[in-house]
């Protein structure tokens, strides 16, 4: 059961690679290294010149944190088939399924962690403190 979900998941990510060069050629690298430049920047004068009306700010905080709740998944790597021909060895599958939707949890916990870390200047530039932040 592991080899054929291992041997699925390497021909995704084989797949993946195969277009990332197509995606990520020369010009569009540069032109992500400029937008996150002028994003930073822009990020760094709006802390420096904070405006005194705080909702279209915390507006977009809570759309941005509303959005990171809805983003992700669990890579299960299960096709239509299976729901067939896997029955015979159910419990492995449903270990398998618990095993994948703990690694994506923790996996997707962490990504949305370091977005909302980005935003944690704000909400100190905003005067709240910690607690109110991690809540």
């Amino acid at each position: 059961m592991k080899d054929l979900f291992l041997k699925r998941k390497q021909a995704f990510r084989k797949e993946c690679v195969g277009y990332l060069r197509y995606v990520l050629n020369d010009h569009f690298v540069l032109f992500l290294l400029v937008l996150i430049g002028f994003l930073a920047y822009q990020y760094s004068q709006l802390l420096q010149d904070f405006p005194e009306n705080h909702w279209p700010i915390l507006l977009f905080l809570g759309i941005v944190s509303a959005l990171l709740l809805a983003w992700g998944g669990i890579a299960t790597y299960m096709e239509g088939p299976d729901k067939l021909f896997l029955l015979v060895s159910e419990e492995e599958v449903k270990s398998y399924l618990k095993g994948q939707t703990v690694s994506s949890l923790v996996f997707w916990t962490i990504v949305q962690t370091l977005f909302l870390l980005l935003f944690a200047p704000l909400f100190l530039a905003m005067g709240y403190g910690l607690p109110v932040f991690l809540v």
